[in-house]
């Protein structure tokens, strides 16, 4: 089951924390959840498995 472990308000956040977790060996999921007319300034939901969501969540901290 995907978990809801960051909400990111523009792509750039979300590829760099998307990033960050990759590295550590977790899976993750972007979903677009809101759509503004500068494209730049999209919400992006980060979704990781549920088994890894503590580990996510300090990788998200530490960064």
């Amino acid at each position: 089951m995907w978990t809801s472990v960051y909400m990111a308000q523009c792509l750039e956040k979300a590829n760099e924390l998307r990033k960050s977790i990759e590295e550590n060996g977790i899976i993750v999921m972007l979903k677009k959840i809101c759509t503004t007319d500068n494209s730049e300034n999209n919400c992006y939901e980060i979704l990781v498995p549920r088994a890894e969501l503590e580990k996510a969540l300090e990788i998200i901290i530490a960064a």
